[in-house]
């Protein structure tokens, strides 16, 4: 349960993923410790759910320029800009297509930063001495995360045909399709709840880690440990020990 104080200030939770379990807890969180909050979502009929809370819910697509134009002008004040946005694909860097990459980017990267610049006039005009722009990238908390890939490929992360993982083709899918990451994660609402409280501090952190401990603790270690253990958790261990065999064969 969060002891935050009540108080009044106005929010702004963009997001692209209609049907994101964060987005919405977030949302939900933010609005519980008394903030005005803006939701909002390319398709404001899926947010039913914040709507019956008597949060208000506007349309975005953050992709979408002149969409970013007409929400920011349909807020006369602004303190907090929350960027929630985001996708993610487990396809190999090596049978990844460029045109698939760019719309991750598209979404992941370039939609932060214009969303941001037509946001800011009014964050500006709110307290421009403590500007507060959040960007949010979820680690395991129980969402949707683990089957975004759909939303980038149209369909669950499967190796091509001639990948060069195909030697350990059921290995390395089954960390591609998220199925473990959400074994022991926290829920939406209690990650939701601990990332709110952090944000609204008196000083608020640079960086938020909440979700299962483990990732947070990864962070610590050196890199030629935490390659180690990914290299287990992805099944690249498998196909390292069959390019191997099979080098040594011919």
């Amino acid at each position: 349960m969060m002891t935050t104080p009540k108080r009044t200030t106005s929010s702004l939770l963009s997001s692209d993923q209609s049907d994101s379990p964060l987005g919405a807890a977030l949302a939900i969180a933010f609005h519980k410790v008394g903030l005005q909050v803006y939701a909002t979502s390319r398709n404001p009929s899926t947010m039913t759910q914040l709507n019956s809370l008597d949060i208000q819910t506007l349309a975005l697509d953050v992709l979408s320029q002149s969409s970013i134009n007409t929400c920011a002008s349909q807020l006369s004040s602004l303190d907090i800009l929350v960027n929630n946005a985001g996708a993610m694909s487990a396809m190999p860097i090596s049978d990844l297509s460029i045109a698939k990459a760019q719309e991750l980017l598209d979404l992941n990267v370039w939609s932060y930063i214009a969303v941001t610049q037509a946001f800011l006039p009014l964050l500006l005009k709110s307290n421009p001495f403590n500007v507060k722009v959040i960007d949010l990238k979820s680690g395991s908390a129980a969402s949707n995360m683990g089957t975004e890939a759909k939303v980038i490929t149209g369909k669950a992360a499967v190796l091509p045909k001639g990948s060069l993982y195909e030697v350990a083709k059921d290995r390395v899918e089954r960390p591609m399709s998220g199925v473990d990451y959400q074994k022991g994660a926290v829920t939406a609402g209690v990650w939701a709840e601990g990332v709110v409280g952090d944000l609204l501090k008196g000083r608020t952190p640079k960086v938020v880690w909440r979700g299962a401990w483990l990732v947070s603790y990864l962070t610590l270690l050196p890199s030629w440990v935490t390659d180690g253990i990914w290299r287990g958790m992805t099944g690249l261990d498998v196909v390292a020990k069959v390019v191997n065999v099979a080098g040594k064969g011919q």
